[in-house]
């Protein structure tokens, strides 16, 4: 199948799934960004070469050129029996087969068609212009935090989702700016992530400043709680007085 005719199925199916629709509001994501963001729902029997972003929610990631690169699929608790159901049906006859692929399946949150996350950041296509006329870019980590961040008003926000800043990556952002605004998530792991993308911003010469929330809030749930003047006008304060650290409390 074409993937024109697959983002046409996808988007069908999620214009036909009202409890998806119902979830990604719930999330922030108004219904008229759903085609912006390719978002759709790959049901348990669609047709698709990667089984594991079946019975999802998922989204295309594209290059910088607005090119499709893969899907992603979010985990969608309502899809997970019929799923489950499905797997067995492909695996009947191969019990342990069966429990392989489902425990699979369950693993993650996001699961995404292979392709190498070390060269693309994701929303980069829509967020270009606006980070050349601002001259910064807003890195977060989740598909979901670039989406509802870009539609608050800060578009010029991109997303390593799940790995760290390669050299690829600061080559593409290079391209636009060299001020980076670093804005993951608040738990150890964000922290963590955040000191090794500081250490390779450093290496490349780049302005970076780190933006810290709150504890147990991350950067689309911050924005939908206080919004993004605020957020703005503390970044382009950072960025004026050349702070490399802002903790918001």
């Amino acid at each position: 199948m074409e993937i024109l005719d697959k983002y046409k199925l996808f988007f069908d199916n999620l214009n036909n799934n009202q409890e998806a629709i119902d979830y990604l509001t719930s999330r922030g994501i108004k219904e008229e960004l759903f085609h912006k963001f390719n978002l759709g729902v790959c049901n348990p029997k669609d047709e698709h070469w990667f089984p594991l972003v079946k019975g999802r929610i998922v989204l295309s990631i594209k290059d910088c050129h607005d090119r499709h690169v893969a899907f992603a699929g979010r985990h969608f608790e309502p899809l997970k029996e019929p799923m489950i159901a499905e797997i067995w049906n492909d695996f009947y006859l191969s019990p342990k087969k069966k429990e392989d692929r489902v425990n699979k399946w369950l693993k993650g949150k996001w699961i995404n068609e292979s392709y190498a996350k070390s060269n693309h950041l994701y929303n980069l296509n829509n967020a270009k212009t606006s980070i050349k006329d601002k001259d910064y870019v807003i890195v977060v980590e989740g598909y979901f935090d670039a989406i509802i961040l870009s539609s608050l008003g800060l578009e010029n926000v991109v997303a390593v989702c799940g790995t760290n800043l390669s050299e690829v990556h600061l080559a593409l952002i290079y391209r636009y700016t060299k001020n980076i605004i670093l804005m993951l998530d608040s738990d150890q792991a964000g922290i963590s992530s955040s000191e090794k993308q500081i250490k390779k911003i450093d290496e490349h010469k780049m302005n970076y400043c780190n933006i810290l929330l709150p504890e147990n809030l991350d950067p689309d749930e911050f924005a939908l709680e206080y919004g993004c003047d605020f957020l703005e006008k503390l970044i382009i304060s950072s960025l004026e007085k050349g702070h490399k650290k802002v903790k918001i409390t």
